[in-house]
């Protein structure tokens, strides 16, 4: 089962009316912006729905306020707890087009009376809570302000500390030198009222970065949800490749558009948000246990299919080892119709025959604009083997992305 991606159209205003009514309540002028961007056609405003067999689960409607800022002027999700989890990944997928448009920041105002059905959504997609605006919305309802930052950077774990200092000087911390790291406090002119500035301490102990107190780890994944695209690395580190059959891809992620067709059906440079697209309800990848060596949240993955090429990227979100026969009781969103004759659900990758497999859970999916062919991956680097391979060189990594977002 997947998630259509696409613009509202005039036949869906019901619905969107129905998602939004919660946000309304609070800013009843968004309804009438909905209803004439929908009908007279986007004009700086856009209105774009997540939809699951033909029902309407989410919507956003958002406009892009500068070059680098967009604001998101109102958010709807469906009642059905699933409805949640396709919410996450459709902002998601609207977080990757921005970041494809350059943008830095996005920001927006949650109703504080639906505020606790939103921020969960926003804050798995790296939104940073920033304050309550207290004289906005009906009868002076607070609002609160949450904005995502966009980093377009990678940065070795050896830097993170630096990084840090940076980030949290620019986001109204004062900062004091410690000897094993520094410490840090909201500054006082930022403090609202009644709050005091406690002091906490980031230190490093060997790879890890300490954040204390409460003393707990701050991984790297967190950092780059956060601030995607910012990508953190390591020097051994190599980002994983799963190659699998187009039938069974077609199932799982989003593939580029091959077909000229199709592009002079849509009109060249259109992107891909004004047409539909696809979302995978359970976004799950199977290979062989050897591929969990190294691996880690956040962790690259390139998605290479056979007789096409590469297809797209997207980073692990969580990952586990379970028996071949049990996949289908742990990926329920397969329909059995979908299952082949040997019991697998339709996943991408190539796992073992028996035994256990690595099953990786992943997200921020982003298709390449082309497919970059398998001659082409050859030029760069001749002992390229899709089918042998688990994991992909880092330099390999970068320039096959770098051919992939390049327009034919």
């Amino acid at each position: 089962m997947k998630v259509i991606l696409r613009p509202a159209l005039n036949s869906d205003l019901a619905n969107i009316t129905d998602l939004l009514r919660p946000w309304a309540d609070n800013e009843a002028s968004i309804l009438d912006l909905v209803e004439n961007c929908v009908s007279d056609g986007p004009q700086n405003l856009n209105c774009e729905i997540a939809e699951i067999e033909k029902v309407v689960k989410c919507v956003s409607v958002w406009k892009q306020e500068s070059s680098d800022h967009v604001r998101i002027l109102a958010f709807g999700i469906g009642p059905e707890p699933s409805d949640r989890i396709a919410a996450t990944g459709f902002l998601r997928r609207q977080i990757t087009e921005w970041a494809e448009m350059g943008i830095k920041r996005a920001s927006t105002r949650i109703p504080e009376t639906v505020a606790s059905g939103f921020a969960e959504c926003f804050r798995a997609c790296g939104f940073m809570f920033e304050g309550i605006a207290s004289d906005c919305g009906v009868d002076h309802k607070p609002d609160l302000r949450f904005c995502k930052h966009f980093l377009y950077r990678a940065i070795h774990h050896s830097e993170i500390i630096d990084f840090l200092r940076q980030v949290l000087v620019g986001l109204g911390y004062e900062l004091r030198n410690e000897a094993e790291g520094f410490s840090y406090r909201v500054r006082a002119e930022c403090r609202p009222p009644f709050s005091f500035g406690f002091w906490h301490r980031i230190t490093r102990l060997g790879r890890d970065i300490i954040v204390h107190p409460p003393a707990r780890v701050l991984e790297w994944h967190e950092l780059e949800n956060l601030f995607y695209p910012l990508q953190i690395y390591a020097r051994h580190e190599r980002p994983l490749l799963f190659h699998f059959e187009k039938k069974r891809a077609i199932q799982i992620v989003e593939l580029p558009i091959t077909d000229d067709r199709q592009d002079t059906l849509f009109g060249a440079g259109i992107s891909s948000m004004t047409r539909p697209t696809f979302l995978p309800q359970g976004a799950i990848a199977v290979g062989d246990p050897a591929g969990a060596a190294g691996i880690r949240k956040g962790l690259s993955m390139l998605f290479y299919v056979n007789r096409i090429g590469a297809v797209g990227h997207a980073r692990v979100g969580d990952w586990y080892m379970e028996d071949v026969k049990k996949l289908g009781d742990d990926m329920p969103h397969v329909s059995e119709q979908e299952i082949d004759d040997t019991g697998a659900p339709p996943t991408g990758g190539t796992p073992p025959k028996s035994g256990n497999a690595l099953v990786i859970k992943f997200h921020w999916y982003r298709a390449f604009k082309r497919p970059v062919k398998l001659d082409e991956i050859r030029e760069m680097d001749d002992n390229f083997n899709p089918q042998h391979s688990r994991t992909i060189a880092p330099k390999l990594f970068r320039l096959i992305l770098s051919r992939g977002n390049l327009q034919e």
